[in-house]
């Protein structure tokens, strides 16, 4: 794949953001962002956001950061560490490299400027929030994100010490509990 330099300086160009997880953004450095094969979303959601890809303006971003959370909690009990691939992170895509179709269903529900397309999106067109400041999707480092994911969140263990030395001996389980993650960790600030 030859890569294509951007031609548009950051304050020249309009970008479109995508929220997704920590654990899909290997996937996408590699293929892109893939039209969607249903959606994640409950409702009405399903018929409308079938091969499509969905971006708002910056103004829709804590919107869908907040439905990305719901999603976490619904699918993940956060009992491991693998519960850190549920971290919302936001993407940058700059929005002259493809064709793109205003998105009603999600400028109503996000009351901010939002599209779909059909088009898969180039990985070499977007951009990911580290936590500090915006990096090409190709030069991102996921395992440091996720180390930073875990430092910003707390294990709760779980009260079950067992009441007898003989069931505390024969506990040989890991500590139970769950972790609490911070999902705004990745939530990037004001442009």
């Amino acid at each position: 794949m030859i890569k294509v330099s951007r031609i548009l300086t950051s304050s020249e160009a309009k970008y479109g953001y995508h929220s997704t997880f920590l654990g899909r953004v290997d996937g996408i450095a590699e293929l892109g962002l893939q039209p969607s094969g249903g959606s994640q979303f409950n409702g009405g959601y399903a018929g409308h956001s079938k091969g499509r890809i969905f971006l708002s303006s910056w103004d829709g971003v804590g919107f869908w950061l907040s439905k990305m959370e719901d999603i976490a909690h619904h699918n993940s009990d956060f009992d491991s560490e693998a519960c850190f691939e549920w971290t919302p992170v936001v993407l940058r895509v700059d929005l002259d490299f493809f064709d793109q179709e205003q998105d009603e269903v999600g400028q109503r529900d996000s009351g901010a400027e939002a599209w779909h397309s059909s088009e898969v999106i180039d990985p070499d067109y977007i951009d990911i929030w580290d936590g500090m400041k915006w990096v090409e999707l190709d030069s991102v480092d996921v395992d440091t994100m996720v180390e930073r994911s875990k430092k910003a969140s707390e294990f709760e263990a779980e009260d079950t010490e067992p009441q007898t030395e003989e069931e505390w001996e024969q506990n040989t389980d890991e500590t139970k509990g769950w972790w609490n993650l911070d999902f705004d960790i990745f939530e990037p600030r004001m442009p």
